[in-house]
């Protein structure tokens, strides 16, 4: 589990806190970050360590990363009552989804652009 850190000449897009859905039942309060080269899903925080370690790792630790050519597809979905939910297909069938703070035509758009860039 890598600290998230932007490398050498990598500007941020779009940037996000929200919950990352690792499953149907596992959520956790992460930071959805869009550079110039890969879109980048890192937990916040130390779930271990419950309300005192969200004072911890506020930069996060990279859980989801993804590159240009590895996405296959943005859609908007649902979990429970959010339904703003970004979810990002990937090409090898893999589907990551994200509860952002802002609204998901916001997330939509700057994918799009960023993935035809």
């Amino acid at each position: 589990m890598a600290k998230f850190v932007l490398q050498d000449g990598e500007s941020v897009i779009q940037d996000d806190k929200g919950m990352w859905l690792k499953s149907k039942l596992q959520g956790f309060g992460a930071r959805m970050c869009l550079t110039d080269r890969r879109l980048v899903i890192a937990q916040r925080g130390i779930p271990a360590l419950g309300l005192i370690g969200m004072l911890f790792n506020k930069e996060g630790s990279v859980r989801v990363e993804v590159s240009k050519s590895d996405i296959a597809g943005i859609e908007q979905s649902s979990h429970g009552r959010a339904k703003n939910v970004v979810e990002i297909s990937t090409k090898d069938g893999k589907a990551h989804r994200f509860i952002p703070g802002i609204p998901f035509e916001t997330w939509k758009t700057a994918l799009d652009q960023w993935s035809q860039a």
